[in-house]
């Protein structure tokens, strides 16, 4: 009865601000009826609803104030479930204390203003209806402290021009939608727990102008979503551990949304989708989402200090009209900065754990000396050389770029440790570590071509080297171990060469998926669980030389160091023809003339060849058959090499 008197009080404070006189005051009891006392008070009267329960729909049709002994002891349930059981048709009521349920009629509220302005709904428990409390066409009402829980649709609704209302600390829980505005403007939402509803925390469609402010939306299918609506500012949420998107803009501009919290969202921190142009998004904090900030189709946006951290991306611009967004002064930590298909972007003064984001957009010519990661698109003859990059999202990402030089950095620990995507083509990547990156330690996509892998490790990835859609690339000396395969290629891409790589310790070595004519020789697989996979029909030998594998079981009568038997490929009908029957080495040993790894009688055979001219010879060939290092080829030499094919002599 205490609370009740104060909200008594309160309303009178407000009826005199308003200018109305205080009237008569009315009590109903238990088998007394709340429209009998609306029917006999005038304008301006108070009617207490005393301790009880009541079944009615009531019509509240003049300006009066309800105020019941509290939403705990006062229940009103509809006598009929497809009406109302508070309409409003009036301005300037008030109505509180009251727990008000057993509408299910398709439009029906509880409490419903309609055309209604100045109101006042306040301290009322509306739970289990169809919806909780329904404004239509009502504006510059008042709705405090209500609970309004477990409806079928909305906890609180706001449709068809209800303007310039005031909502603070309402609960609205375990509905389809917590709140949802339609085709509204100018309103306020403050400090509302809208949480664990099926479908939003709070909704806004085709409305402008609303204000939305320290709000916790949480556990929702989405935190709080925004369709069709402009201008709107959102200020100070906290939208965390949604099923979906912490907050959500689809078709919507000019919005403000700042000083936010999204965080452990099961999608994205911020999401804008589809037309998404001129928000400004600053100072969020987007924590352990699928991505922090995600723009699709999304232009014209301002992104500036917000901090992303331990997202799977920090930020993702994609689609190609996710255009001429500006990113500056923004914080990624244990994540980075992600682009396809998006261009003249401008971002400037990021970091990346503490480093520069160094992102280039149609550069030519441009040497990197410090970074935290790298992001190249649309560039050409860009070096980026001896760079430690670690628990970035990617470490090095060119989109669209060519004849560059990645060589020397250490991108381990990061989601994708290199990355070339969207017809990168004739790079060179060289002697660089990417170990132990959640995704792929080196990743070719979609028609990046012509690029040459050399002497890189990446090993204690998803994939240590991975192509897809991509053609005509070169992979050699590589060494790929301990991941799900060593060497992946897939999806047309098709005649790359493979040479010189090893495999080792992986479930698969190498694995070729929907390729074609690629030509593998040279490689050496080692203790993988599969050694090799090939669906489609490739080449795995040279003309004279094919692959180590440590599981050939066949056999070399001739002990020319190529198995007599081919090495079936599982998979499809590919076979090594000439399986090595020891590993091979990069570096030529003194007398390995048909380069099998081992010395045998056909070597010094060759060598004989060279000595008396019957076989080309070049500087390279010349110093392996020169075995007595004398600056000739003789029948010395190929002496030499028989009495070490047999053991006497070592070379």
């Amino acid at each position: 009865m205490t609370c009740v008197r104060l909200v008594a009080a309160a309303l009178v404070v407000v009826l005199a601000a308003a200018g109305v006189a205080a009237g008569a005051e009315w009590d109903v009891y238990p088998g007394g009826s709340i429209q009998d006392a609306i029917d006999g008070a005038g304008p301006g009267d108070t009617i207490y609803v005393h301790d009880g329960a009541y079944v009615e729909n009531v019509c509240v049709d003049k300006r009066v104030t309800l105020i019941g002994d509290g939403a705990d002891v006062v229940t009103v349930l509809a006598a009929d479930a497809k009406d109302h059981v508070f309409e409003v048709t009036a301005d300037w009521v008030n109505i509180s204390g009251f727990a008000v349920s057993g509408t299910t009629g398709y439009w029906t509220g509880v409490i419903r203003l309609n055309n209604a302005d100045h109101c006042n709904i306040s301290e009322n428990n509306c739970s289990n209806n169809r919806y909780g409390i329904f404004l239509h066409s009502s504006s510059y009402n008042t709705l405090i402290n209500n609970t309004a829980n477990s409806n079928i649709v909305d906890g609180i609704s706001l449709y068809h021009s209800s303007n310039y209302n005031a909502l603070t600390e309402n609960n609205c829980s375990n509905n389809r939608c917590g709140i949802c505005i339609d085709s509204s403007s100018y309103n306020t939402l403050t400090n509302h727990n809208a949480n664990s509803n099926d479908n939003e925390g709070i909704y806004l469609s085709s409305s402008g102008n609303n204000r939305l402010t320290g709000n916790n939306v949480s556990n929702n299918g989405v935190g709080i979503s925004l369709g069709g609506s402009s201008n709107n500012k959102l200020t100070n949420n906290t939208a965390n551990s949604n099923n979906y998107n912490g907050i959500y803009l689809s078709s919507s501009s000019h919005n403000t949304i700042t000083e936010n919290n999204c965080c452990s969202n099961k999608g994205d921190g911020i999401h804008l989708y589809s037309s998404n142009n001129y928000n400004t998004l600053s100072e969020n904090n987007c924590l352990n989402n699928g991505n922090g900030i995600f723009l699709y189709s999304s232009s014209h946006n301002i992104l500036t200090s917000n901090t992303a951290s331990n997202n799977w991306y920090g930020i993702w611009l994609y689609a190609y009209s996710s255009s001429n967004n500006t990113l500056t002064d923004n914080i990624f930590i244990n994540n980075g900065f992600f682009v396809e298909f998006s261009y003249h972007n401008t971002v400037e003064n990021n970091t990346v754990n503490g480093k520069p984001l160094v992102y280039l957009e149609d550069t030519r010519d441009y040497t990197i000396a410090n970074a935290g990661q790298v992001v190249l698109v649309n560039c050409n003859n860009i070096t980026a050389e001896n760079l430690n990059l670690a628990n970035a999202s990617v470490g090095i990402e060119l989109w669209g770029t060519d004849n560059s030089t990645i060589s020397n950095n250490n991108c381990s620990n990061n989601g994708y440790g290199i990355r070339l995507d969207y017809s990168s083509n004739y790079n060179k990547v060289t002697n660089n570590t990417a170990n132990s990156n959640s995704m792929d330690g080196i990743f070719l996509y979609t028609s990046s071509n012509y690029n040459i892998l050399t002497s890189n490790t990446a090993s204690n990835n998803y994939y240590g080297i991975s192509l897809s859609s991509s053609s005509d690339n070169t992979l050699t000396n590589n060494n790929c171990s301990n991941s799900d395969d060593g060497i992946h290629i897939c999806y047309s891409s098709n005649c790359n060469t493979l040479i010189g790589n090893t495999v080792s310790g992986n479930d698969h070595g190498i694995y070729l998926l929907s390729s074609r004519n690629n030509l593998i020789h040279h490689n050496n697989a080692l203790n993988n669980v599969q050694n090799a996979y090939d669906h489609c029909t490739n080449q795995w030998n040279s003309t004279t030389t094919g692959n180590y594998w440590d599981d050939y079981t066949g056999t070399d009568n001739n002990t020319d160091g190529i198995g007599d038997n081919p090495y079936p490929i599982p998979g499809g009908s590919s076979v090594d023809r000439y399986p090595l029957m020891v590993p091979w080495s990069d570096t030529p040993q003194k007398g390995d003339l048909n380069s099998n790894g081992i010395l045998t009688p056909a070597d010094a055979a060759i060598t004989l060849e060279i000595a008396v001219g019957s076989r080309p010879c070049n500087a390279t060939m010349f110093a392996v058959a020169d075995v007595s290092e004398d600056n000739r080829v003789t029948s010395l030499d190929a002496l030499m090499i028989m009495q070490a094919a047999a053991g006497a002599i070592s070379l």
